[in-house]
């Protein structure tokens, strides 16, 4: 007497969640977006510091906030702010501090 064998073909009843038809059907997807601030670089020089109360070099830069999607600036939005970075201490004043004594 011979064993019952099995059929290769497979079942044609879908997993529970599947598209009976066969075709896939997208689930969820994550969307990132939001703002972020992206800052460049105008100019440098030496100033005096008002936190350091020494000379130091500093970074006069442009700050501007923009609207991404999965993180990739697409709408800038408003102006730039202006500021100056002491490169030592990393404090951030506005451009009228250059205007002071400098070194």
């Amino acid at each position: 007497m011979r064993a019952p064998t099995r059929s290769s073909s497979r079942s044609s009843v879908p997993p529970p969640g599947a598209d009976p038809h066969g075709v896939c059907q997208p689930g969820p997807m994550i969307f990132f977006f939001g703002t972020r601030q992206r800052r460049s670089t105008i100019g440098s020089g030496t100033f005096s510091c008002p936190f350091c109360l020494a000379a130091r070099h500093y970074e006069h830069g442009r700050t501007r906030t923009w609207f991404h999607i999965f993180w990739i600036p697409l709408v800038p939005l408003g102006g730039g702010q202006e500021s100056v970075r002491c490169t030592t201490c990393g404090g951030e004043w506005a451009p009228a501090v250059l205007g002071a004594h400098q070194v």
